[in-house]
């Protein structure tokens, strides 16, 4: 019983943090264009993940990266942006999710870190339903520990602090408040102390990820001076805000954090 409060209670929360983007017409609920540019990529990535992890774990991470992007485009409209679309394929869109500039570092963050902290209530819930059902439906307790876990392992490793990932994004904002001068060289270390990891540990999984970073170089954040910057107080809410997320999916992906990366 108290499992499922926690979920309905994280549920509730998260819906009235976000009740503003709900974005209306005339009374009616006014649903997000969909950019439809990558939607073949997108159809060859959910193909390339449910070969690799199985039908069941990659559908399950195809509905979590789903479940991602939408928490970025409610942020977005939370600010009030109308034009926020949702993309499929968001590392290989160059069509960002909203026209608008966001004019300061702490909008930004807000933005990039809920996509992961939309996620953390359906996480939550799934892998509550899967706890109910264990041993009374064992198809539906597979089902649900599948979609917790790919919840919680992808937005834990879109968490990490590595560019041009959230986390690596997340992370820079806050540097720039705290250590201007060296938040860039802190990220690029953390950058080549992954790469290292990754060879030492032999993990093909943590080597791809690091590969990552080479988007950077192909599609830099030019804005990012030019945004205001996040007072003290601002930088430490959200240095915990990032610390918070990052350790609930951490927990609720770490069956497949550990298979795939250790």
């Amino acid at each position: 019983m108290l499992e499922i409060l926690s979920a309905a209670l994280i549920c509730a929360l998260t819906l009235r943090a976000l009740a503003g983007s709900l974005v209306t017409q005339g009374g009616q609920i006014r649903l997000p264009q969909v950019e439809l540019g990558s939607l073949r990529t997108w159809i060859l990535m959910s193909l390339a993940a449910i070969l690799v992890l199985k039908p069941l774990f990659g559908s399950a991470f195809v509905l979590a990266l789903l479940l991602h992007e939408l928490g970025h485009v409610m942020a977005h409209r939370q600010l009030g942006h109308t034009d926020a679309r949702f993309r499929l394929a968001p590392l290989v869109s160059n069509i960002p999710v909203s026209q608008r500039r966001i004019p300061t570092q702490a909008q930004d963050f807000f933005v990039t870190i809920m996509g992961a902290g939309f996620s953390i209530a359906p996480m939550v819930v799934a892998l509550v339903a899967a706890s109910l059902f264990k041993g009374a439906m064992p198809g539906f307790y597979t089902f649900f520990f599948a979609l917790g876990t790919a919840i919680g392992a992808l937005n834990f490793i879109n968490l990490l602090p590595l560019l041009p990932l959230d986390g690596g994004r997340c992370l820079r904002q806050i540097l720039a408040t705290f250590s201007p001068r060296t938040g860039m060289h802190v990220i690029l270390t953390i950058s080549a102390g992954a790469a290292a990891l990754s060879f030492v540990q032999e993990s093909m999984s943590l080597i791809a990820l690091v590969c990552l970073g080479g988007l950077v170089f192909f599609r830099p954040d030019t804005e990012f001076a030019e945004k205001a910057p996040m007072s003290q107080g601002q930088a430490g809410l959200a240095l915990v805000v990032y610390g918070f997320t990052i350790a609930a999916h951490a927990t609720g992906g770490w069956y497949l954090i550990r298979l795939y990366f250790w």
